[in-house]
């Protein structure tokens, strides 16, 4: 029974690991095309948190890198999404 277990188990896993690195890629993708700055803010924010639990440095930067883009443009729409990421 256990080994059942272990086969259902190792099956499984993968497939839990992909889905988060398809919404990290396209999400890059998305701001690597966005041009409007509040947008490329609140993408900024949204990758911030999808990286959050497996690469909370890299969150970070990407959060600090928003913050920073809101506030060099003065997007006072979008500084409240940089800052929550």
């Amino acid at each position: 029974m256990s080994a059942i277990l272990k086969v259902i188990f190792l099956l499984v896993i993968p497939g839990f690991c992909a889905a988060q690195s398809t919404a990290i890629d396209s999400l890059t993708s998305v701001l690597t095309r966005e041009k409007q700055d509040t947008n490329r803010v609140l993408l900024l924010a949204a990758l911030s948190n999808a990286y959050l639990s497996s690469r909370p440095d890299t969150a970070l930067v990407l959060a600090q890198q928003g913050l920073a883009l809101s506030k060099r443009q003065a997007l006072r729409k979008a500084k409240p999404f940089a800052l929550t990421a």
